[in-house]
């Protein structure tokens, strides 16, 4: 319906939209819908458009589903009292159907066409174990000195060493960390990730790719298919990339958008 408005500048319409700012009740929303809402309203972030965008998500942890370690400790550790439990922005969150199959023919028309052209220049998809990839995860993280506008940190300029990431035994897949990796063709890492499954949610820990390869699309092949990989086998239907709008300009917001990723306000559930 449209709106009957006098105003005859855009200085004027701009005055009378600061005025209705000005008497929202931040606190009231705050309490009503939490705080990352509150404060991208009153920092006048949002527009209409875009506040009609926002998930109001409730995700359940399946905190003590079973009697193992992991599915009491990964639900704390995770999102009790941590910065997931009150965030400063909306998080980034994908919605996921029901298998790896609808969620890559439901994901963007660019996000399939870069994957594909990561694996038509040689490149694999593979579940790794770090402690088996010490040479080349040091290449990636050292490959470049500043990623997003920032410098990196000193130590992923230094080499690490890795324990196993194989799962105990037995194992909880609602309560899992998997560490994923796209392989090139002349048989060296070119990209990795470590996510956390817990309960409903699959949450980006840390992804990275080595400089040099990144115009192979291969972060593109490596979230398609991890993503896939959690819906398939961890029943997952949520992913988490942490907020929204996180990075160095618009980049990595342009990115998470192609594989269904928006901004959310959620409620835990343990």
């Amino acid at each position: 319906m449209p709106v009957d408005c006098p105003c005859s500048t855009g200085e004027e319409l701009m005055e009378r939209i600061n005025k209705a700012v000005q008497a929202i009740d931040f606190e009231a929303v705050g309490k009503e819908f939490g705080p990352a809402l509150a404060t991208a309203l009153a920092s006048n972030l949002m527009t209409t458009e875009t506040l009609t965008d926002i998930a109001l998500l409730t995700i359940c942890l399946e905190q003590d589903d079973t009697e193992l370690p992991s599915c009491h400790e990964l639900p704390l550790s995770e999102y009790h009292g941590t910065f997931y439990a009150c965030p400063t922005s909306l998080l980034s969150i994908a919605q996921l159907p029901d298998t790896g199959h609808e969620y890559e023919f439901g994901c963007s028309r660019v996000a399939r066409q870069n994957a594909r052209a990561a694996v038509r220049r040689g490149y694999e998809y593979l579940r790794i174990d770090r402690a088996e990839w010490v040479d080349d995860l040091h290449a990636i993280r050292s490959s470049a000195p500043d990623r997003q506008g920032r410098a990196m940190p000193d130590a992923y300029m230094e080499r690490q060493t890795y324990s196993s990431d194989a799962w105990p035994e037995p194992h909880c897949k609602r309560h899992l960390i998997t560490v994923h990796g796209v392989v090139g063709p002349n048989g060296r890492l070119a990209a990795y990730a470590q996510v956390v499954q817990c309960g409903e949610i699959v949450r980006f820990n840390t992804i990275m790719g080595h400089w040099d390869h990144l115009k192979d699309q291969v972060v593109w092949l490596l979230v398609l298919e991890l993503i896939k990989w959690h819906i398939d086998e961890c029943g997952a239907a949520y992913a988490l990339y942490y907020t929204h709008d996180s990075g160095y300009g618009h980049g990595l917001q342009y990115f998470k958008e192609r594989f269904g990723f928006g901004p959310a306000e959620v409620t835990w559930e343990f």
